[in-house]
């Protein structure tokens, strides 16, 4: 009888235990649209870029918590200000040729370019369609800084509401997490600042979104298994230097910000979150 009686208890255990561990995930568990994320190209010297700097500003206006910046600054036109090594491997692989140019969730649109860099006049419909689109994952995150230790901790959810599968619809074995640290707020110089006088203040222009680094390596990291169901939980800690970037650049705390996705690997990007950092 005893031996009942713990075997009852023990399963009812379990079953709480599978309860709570559902309930865990209901904020992830049910499928949702894609979140965009437009990956746009520049540097202080490209006169058209703050015209693509804004108009990638009011995408996100439009789509309140949908849509993500990330400013690269990189090739010729950057003149090495700004710069980083991730950026330059990004660059590469969306083959960028002219500035600014972008990607929209590094999703190859053939109706507008061969490679996954296109036209600033393109990134809005890109965006719509992005925005459209199913999310096989779905993804939360927490950030905190300590600022007496400049230590930044990032807590990342991730859950699957359906197989992730490459274009011709086969099944993958693993997904990657991005976690990317950005900056605002970078007060310094800017040809064609005009165009974008939002951005101008007492005649210096305030860079936003800036790349400054990728914490979970430069292609982030695998996740796996990636089907229906199953879920992860990834947590990363990163001292953020004084200074930062391959120029050097003052690092502010209340200027940084951390940004994550999914992606099929390089290409491909499911979804993302943007968390509030809250300090200690």
């Amino acid at each position: 009888m005893k031996k009942l009686l713990f075997a009852i208890a023990a399963m009812a255990l379990l079953v709480a235990c599978e309860k709570n561990e559902a309930e865990d995930w209901s904020d992830l568990n049910q499928p949702q649209k894609r979140i965009a994320v437009i990956e746009e190209y520049t540097g202080i010297n490209c006169g058209y870029c703050p015209e693509g700097h804004k108009i990638v500003n009011n995408i996100m206006k439009q789509n309140p918590g949908k849509v993500f910046a990330v400013n690269i600054h990189q090739g010729g036109y950057a003149a090495g200000t700004y710069t980083t090594t991730e950026g330059n491997a990004y660059a590469r692989e969306a083959k960028v040729e002219t500035y600014p140019s972008g990607s929209v969730n590094r999703h190859l649109f053939k109706n507008y370019s061969a490679v996954l860099a296109m036209s600033r006049g393109d990134f809005s419909a890109a965006t719509k369609k992005i925005l459209d689109m199913a999310s096989p994952v779905n993804i939360a995150a927490t950030a905190s800084i300590n600022k007496q230790t400049r230590e930044l901790k990032v807590k990342v959810r991730g859950y699957y509401t359906a197989d992730a599968v490459d274009a011709s619809e086969q099944p993958l074995e693993k997904n990657s997490l991005y976690v990317l640290l950005l900056q605002d707020s970078v007060m310094g110089q800017q040809s064609g600042a005009s165009a974008n006088p939002e951005q101008v203040i007492d005649g210096r222009y305030c860079h936003m979104h800036m790349l400054r680094a990728s914490i979970n390596g430069t292609w982030g990291e695998d996740i796996a298994p990636v089907t229906a169901g199953s879920h992860f939980v990834k947590e990363y800690t990163y001292s953020i230097p004084e200074k930062i970037g391959t120029d050097k650049v003052k690092a502010v705390l209340e200027h940084m910000k951390v940004l994550v996705f999914i992606a099929e690997g390089h290409k491909e990007i499911y979804t993302a979150a943007e968390p509030e950092i809250q300090f200690n």
